[in-house]
């Protein structure tokens, strides 16, 4: 068996739920544990998550904060941790920047019915926001897909930090 941190969990869902907030996609997870390959259990990762309906992509989007949203312990729980390691870049930029991100994230909110998803680990805030102002004119159909790809680099993320 291979030995990570995930077969080592005494709560591997709550593990599970701290990288993607999809109940159908923890679920799935679970019955491929204990994991006995990492790229196998990545493998198995992408295609359940792609595999999943609209309704459990919006689920899992519904665990995050907007970029640049505050208290997100608070609010978030689990995934707050990961949330304020992979907005980090947003922790020294200017009062000015951040309203700019919150009243754009709103107005993306409006548009497409759920809030702006990028993975944020390793991008600056004006990074984000030239983002966000590019996605802005997508369909909705292709930004949940954008969505849902972003998404899907973040589990990946998170999944390997208990892997």
């Amino acid at each position: 068996m291979f030995d990570c941190r995930l077969n080592q969990s005494p709560e591997p869902e709550l593990n599970l739920h701290a990288c993607c907030a999809s109940k159908a996609w923890v679920q799935t997870m679970l019955g491929h544990l204990p994991v006995q390959d990492k790229e196998q259990f990545l493998k198995v990762a992408e295609k359940a998550w792609f595999s999943l309906a609209e309704s459990d992509w919006l689920q899992a989007f519904q665990g995050h904060p907007k970029i640049g949203e505050s208290a997100l312990q608070a609010k978030f729980g689990n995934g707050a941790k990961f949330s304020n390691r992979e907005q980090a870049q947003l922790e020294h930029v200017s009062a000015e920047l951040i309203r700019e991100l919150a009243e754009l994230n709103q107005r993306y909110l409006e548009r497409f019915g759920f809030i702006f998803i990028v993975c944020a680990t390793g991008k600056s805030a004006y990074e984000m926001l030239d983002l966000l102002k590019l996605r802005m004119v997508n369909s909705r159909s292709q930004e949940i897909l954008n969505a849902a790809r972003e998404q899907h680099k973040i589990t990946v993320l998170r999944l390997e930090n208990f892997l």
